[in-house]
């Protein structure tokens, strides 16, 4: 189920592409999944898909920050040049080491907002009184 609290945002990578926005501020967090399709050596057709992530500051213009491109630790710095103007957070990047996807949207909100990322509860279903009772 797609989920329909996303937003998209006209960014502007290599041409302009629309993608989620996963986080909005000072720093913006945007994704795209990307589908490849071939035929493999069977004979059969094959999707996959990658999930790529992107930032921007200050403008509509992005750099992809994960996804399938080489080069982590050209990415690694770049992320941490947006991180630079606060010390605090550039210093616990720096040490921590990591880049995985909970780690840089951890980051990003961070950045924003001053508090961790927490993951919001799912919303739970109400439950239908008014439907279909066996016992009437």
């Amino acid at each position: 189920m797609a989920d329909e609290s996303a937003w998209h945002r006209r960014v502007f990578y290599g041409s302009v592409w629309f993608m989620k926005v996963i986080e909005s501020g000072k720093i913006n967090l945007y994704q795209m999944i990307v589908t490849t399709s071939n035929y493999g050596a069977n004979g059969m057709w094959y999707n996959n898909y990658n999930t790529e992530w992107f930032v921007s500051k200050a403008t509509d213009t992005a750099i992809m920050i994960k996804g399938a491109l080489f080069g982590r630790q050209k990415r690694m710095n770049e992320l941490a040049d947006y991180l630079a103007d606060n010390k605090a957070l550039y210093d616990k990047y720096m040490v921590d080491d990591k880049f995985g996807f909970d780690q840089i949207r951890n980051l990003v909100h961070l950045y924003n907002t001053g508090m961790p990322y927490v993951e919001p509860k799912p919303k739970q279903e109400k439950e239908d009184t008014e439907g279909f009772n066996p016992n009437q």
